[in-house]
């Protein structure tokens, strides 16, 4: 997955994050949350480091502990360039109308279980199901339930389908370090990996029930507003 990169707070993986362009990426406005850019750097491909300069939450965010969360996007910009290889490219948006059946293919760089080292290098791909507003809503139940916006997404979770370096399959719910990676689908045969969302939250413990998103297509313009047109 050469778009997806790692969110390192003091060079621990914090969270994730997906290359726009050559300057920006974007994640979830929860892995910046009360940080200044320069304690933020980012590793993609194959240790291609990089500093951020500059921390642009989308408009309307709100801290994960006021919910609701559909807007808990961030843009990082680097302070320099990434240089585009085989193993560092940008994804293309979804900008489509709202998808609520189907599969998703989530990302993630977080854990499999309590044996894993909480850093886990072993960038793991997991098939999921969309779920509908109805049904997501019922799965949370009514405590969490009302947390879910219009511009949110669920996936259920499932067990891990693809790895790269291979590791033990598990529940495919987000886990920890996972907050600010790409929901992506196939927009055409052209496009098999679109960015169809940010991963948001999950029902805990991890793996119990639905994981919500932050859909990109409502949140285009302002993307767009700040890194600008490619």
């Amino acid at each position: 997955m050469p778009f997806v990169c790692s969110v390192r707070l003091q060079s621990v993986h914090r969270c994730c994050a997906s290359i726009l362009n050559t300057n920006w990426l974007l994640t979830s406005g929860q892995c910046t949350a009360d940080l200044a850019p320069d304690a933020i750097s980012i590793v993609c491909g194959i240790r291609m480091y990089r500093t951020v300069v500059e921390i642009a939450l989308l408009p309307y965010y709100q801290p994960a502990a006021s919910k609701p969360t559909a807007n808990d996007l961030a843009l990082l910009r680097v302070g320099r360039a990434l240089s585009f290889t085989s193993n560092v490219q940008p994804i293309p948006l979804y900008d489509g109308v709202e998808v609520s059946t189907g599969t998703a293919t989530l990302v993630r760089y977080g854990p499999m279980d309590e044996r894993w080292s909480w850093w886990n290098s072993k960038l793991q791909l997991a098939e999921v199901s969309i779920l509908s507003a109805c049904e997501c809503q019922y799965r949370l139940g009514p405590a969490l339930a009302p947390y879910l916006q219009p511009r949110n997404i669920c996936t259920d979770n499932g067990f891990v389908t693809t790895m790269l370096l291979t590791a033990t399959g598990g529940p495919s719910s987000r886990c920890v370090g996972d907050s600010g990676a790409p929901v992506m689908f196939a927009a055409s045969e052209l496009q098999p990996y679109t960015l169809l969302a940010v991963t948001g939250w999950t029902v805990a413990p991890y793996g119990t029930g639905p994981s919500v998103h932050v859909r990109v297509a409502p949140h285009l313009d302002g993307i767009l507003s700040i890194i600008g047109v490619n």
